[in-house]
């Protein structure tokens, strides 16, 4: 492994991390400022997608296929029941009566 390997490494590692940092914010800060259950549901989107690119980061910088191997699968995990348990929040929700609009 080259020195110029590990700088390639090392910039796509930033990139992923600094895409995983803007996803997660904004989905974080969607989940605190937007008024209902159904808005805050699209938030959690963001952090979904936000957090395998941050686990992306880290297989990419750790360069362990053991490591990166957790991590896609925990990667996976996320990005497949974030989206599902907001729909199932959002669907409970609109069971119960909840209109859009109020602020819980």
């Amino acid at each position: 492994m080259t020195p110029g390997d590990d700088l390639i490494r090392f910039v796509l590692a930033a990139a992923f991390g600094g895409v995983g940092a803007v996803l997660v914010a904004g989905g974080a800060l969607g989940v605190l400022r937007f008024a209902d259950v159904f808005t805050r549901a699209h938030a959690v989107r963001a952090l979904s997608l936000g957090a395998p690119f941050l686990l992306a980061a880290i297989a990419i910088e750790a360069w362990r296929v053991d490591v990166s191997l957790r991590l896609g699968v925990l990667a996976a995990a996320i990005a497949v029941s974030g989206p599902t348990i907001a729909h199932l929040i959002a669907h409970a929700a609109h069971r119960q009566g909840v209109e859009p609009g109020v602020r819980r």
